[in-house]
């Protein structure tokens, strides 16, 4: 199982939601959660900055690629969780693909940096 996999059922565990109630708050199938939960494929940058914004985290790096025991001291901050809930009841009732690219969702501090993903040479020009 790779570190994606594990931070994600860990996220998906912390705020009590199911494959089924993420694909939903994503507006996504519960195919693509089940295969990014069961290390089938990760998802894309939109979506990866999705589930970013979702769970209240700018450690999009530690999310995709982190050490688990380690993202998981970050998922364990008190605000992180608050705001993560908020926004995750917000798109249960409103999915974030209904409100468009997920770059409008906030400015960086928000959503979290992914320069190193589209900067990166080890990870393409664009990883989308």
């Amino acid at each position: 199982m790779t570190s994606f996999a594990t931070n994600l059922k860990r996220l998906m565990a912390w705020h009590d939601l199911q494959g089924k109630d993420l694909a939903r708050a994503l507006g996504t199938d519960g195919k693509t959660v089940s295969a990014w939960v069961n290390s089938k494929y990760d998802p894309s940058l939109k979506m990866l900055m999705m589930l970013g914004y979702l769970f209240a985290t700018e450690q999009l790096r530690g999310l995709l690629e982190g050490d688990p025991d380690q993202f998981g001291q970050v998922i364990a901050d008190p605000q992180r969780r608050r705001l993560a809930d908020e926004r995750i009841a917000a798109a249960l009732e409103n999915p974030l693909a209904a409100r468009g690219d997920a770059e409008q969702f906030g400015d960086t501090s928000e959503v979290g940096s992914v320069t190193w993903l589209r900067e990166d040479p080890e990870h393409g020009a664009d990883a989308s």
